[in-house]
């Protein structure tokens, strides 16, 4: 069976080499003219294609669906990280009285992003579910960023026993928000790697019922069907 990118590549490769014909077809005109005393006068017929559209209709007949991989983790690994040093950690200070120290917050989110991209903060579990690990890494990196502080500075934050549950409400919060959205970027991740087998021969169709039938409309602009520029730059 074909896969649905090769049908639709080549639908789009019939579309640019109708173009090329178009344009073939428009040169022999323009070179009968040019030889012709009185049709010279007149100007060269040529059609212009503004907006394409197409319609396929198709039945699925087999799907290989892609599981997440390394590079999935690591992507929202690397995102995670960014919502701890960066949007949550505002929240946080402010939730601890601090959010109008400056220095305290650049210093602070310099070292969360310093410990983030070499610590594993557990995210793949809590998108499988399971947030409690993911909750106790990353609040043990807040409070070793914390720790991390010259004394002058850490002594603008609460202590411990009021930083610790301030951090554990603050990231429970942000992974409450943060994991539907990252497993949506997971699954867009996978589909893009997954395979569609389909149906698309008229006669083989008529044998699905209609309600299996699946229809997808691809309308193309002008500018979209330009593949290169023009002759003269083509190769330079």
């Amino acid at each position: 069976m074909p896969k649905l990118s090769e049908v639709l590549g080549s639908l789009l490769r019939d579309l640019a080499e109708s173009r090329v014909a178009a344009d073939s077809l428009s040169k022999q005109y323009a070179d009968a003219y040019s030889q012709d005393p009185l049709l010279s006068h007149f100007p060269v017929p040529r059609i212009s294609v503004k907006d394409v559209t197409l319609r396929l209709r198709f039945a699925v007949a087999e799907q290989v669906i892609a599981q997440p991989n390394v590079q999935d983790k690591e992507f929202i690994d690397r995102l995670w990280a960014e919502r701890v040093a960066g949007a949550m950690l505002p929240s946080l200070l402010a939730a601890m009285g601090a959010a109008d120290q400056p220095e305290v917050a650049d210093r602070l989110n310099a070292k969360i992003a310093q410990l983030a991209a070499s610590r594993d903060l557990a995210i793949s579990s809590a998108l499988s579910g399971s947030a409690s690990e993911a909750t106790r890494r990353t609040v043990a990196l807040l409070v070793s960023a914390r720790n991390s502080l010259p004394a002058k500075l850490r002594a603008k934050l609460p202590a411990d026993r009021i930083f610790t549950p301030a951090a554990q409400r603050g990231v429970r919060e942000a992974l409450a928000e943060f994991v539907p959205k990252a497993q949506r970027i997971v699954a867009a991740r996978a589909a893009l790697r997954s395979e569609l087998d389909i149906v698309i021969a008229k006669a083989e169709l008529q044998q699905v019922p209609e309600s299996q039938v699946q229809e997808l409309t691809v309308t193309l602009g002008a500018d979209d069907i330009h593949l290169a520029g023009p002759p003269s730059l083509v190769g330079k």
